[in-house]
C-alpha cells in the first residue's frame, strides 16, 4: 500500500480488504468504481455519483486480461496510472486498487478460462462465473464467443485512443449511418432492414473501415425483427479501422431506432 497525495494506492486483495473493513468498522459506507483506466469525464462522473450515496469511495484501475484474445491489443491497451490518480484524487476518491493481476489459466483448459485470487495464493480461488444463454450469442458474442461467459457487467473501451488521425475521421461514418437509420425508419418511405443493413455496411465499407457485424434486433430482447418501423429495434454495429501504431482497432456502436407510434 502507498499513499499519494491522500489517495491510498492498494496493489493486492488483501490490503484492499483490510482498508475496507476498517472504514466499515469505524461507520463509513463505501463504493468502488471499477475501471480500466485511462479515465474521462464519463468515469469521474460516476465517482462523483457514487460519493452521493457512500461516505469513502474506492476506484479500481485494470486491464482485465480476459476481455482481450490471444492476437488483440492488450498490450499496447491505453494506459496513463498517473494522470488517472490526479483525477480521482480531485474527483474525491479515498483509495484506488491497482492489482497486477486477478486471473490465472487453469491447466488443461482453453486459455480464456480463469479463476480469480491465485496470484495472493488463496486456496479457494474462485471458479464462478455468470453465462447468459441467449443474450450472450449475438452480436459481438459471434466473432468473439469466450468472453461473455467472463465478463458479467461489461465496461467501456477506450481502443478509439489507438486510432490514426485518418481513422479518427473515417470512423464517424459509424455514427453518421446510425442516425441516417434513426431518421430512415420515421421517413414517409422507411427503409427494410436489409436496406438498412446495406446502407450502413456500404457507408463503413467505403470509409476503409472492415465491417465485423451490423445487425437489425429487438431493442426489447436481441431477437431477430422483420419490420424496423413497427417496433423499438436495435441498430448495433463493429467494425475495425486502422490503428496509429499497428494492426485495427475494433469500434463497436448502436442505437435504438425510436419507433412514433400514432
Amino acid at each position: 500500500m502507498a499513499a499519494n497525495d491522500e489517495l491510498l494506492i492498494f496493489t493486492t486483495v488483501a490490503e484492499v480488504r483490510t482498508w475496507s473493513r476498517s472504514q466499515r468498522a469505524a461507520g463509513r459506507t463505501v463504493a468502488f468504481v471499477p475501471t480500466m483506466g485511462y479515465l474521462h469525464e464519463g468515469h469521474i462522473s460516476l465517482v462523483k455519483a457514487a460519493l452521493q450515496h457512500a461516505d469513502v469511495v474506492v476506484a479500481s484501475i485494470y486491464v482485465n486480461p480476459t476481455q482481450f484474445s490471444k492476437n488483440e491489443d492488450f498490450d499496447v491497451y491505453p494506459r496513463s496510472v498517473d494522470k488517472d490518480r490526479e483525477q480521482l484524487r480531485i474527483a474525491g476518491a479515498k483509495a484506488v486498487f491497482e492489482p497486477t493481476s486477478l486471473y490465472t489459466s487453469v491447466p488443461g483448459q482453453q486459455e480464456t478460462s480463469n479463476v480469480v485470487g491465485r496470484e495472493c495464493q488463496h486456496p479457494d480461488a474462485h471458479e464462478t462465473f455468470v453465462q447468459v444463454e441467449r443474450l450472450q450469442t449475438p452480436l459481438c458474442a459471434k466473432s468473439r464467443p469466450h468472453f461473455f461467459r467472463l465478463i458479467p457487467v461489461l465496461q467501456g473501451h477506450l481502443r478509439n485512443a489507438r486510432l490514426s488521425p485518418e481513422s479518427r475521421q473515417s470512423g464517424l461514418c459509424i455514427s453518421q449511418a446510425l442516425k441516417w437509420a434513426a431518421a430512415a425508419v420515421k421517413g414517409p418511405s422507411p427503409p427494410t432492414p436489409a436496406a438498412i443493413i446495406q446502407h450502413v455496411t456500404q457507408a463503413i465499407t467505403q470509409a476503409g473501415g472492415r465491417v465485423d457485424y451490423v445487425e437489425l434486433l429487438s431493442a426489447d430482447n436481441l431477437l431477430e425483427i422483420e419490420d424496423a418501423c413497427k417496433q423499438p429495434t436495435l441498430l448495433a454495429v463493429a467494425a475495425h479501422f486502422p490503428a496509429r501504431d499497428r494492426g485495427e482497432v475494433r469500434l463497436i456502436d448502436n442505437m435504438v431506432l425510436r419507433v412514433e407510434v400514432a
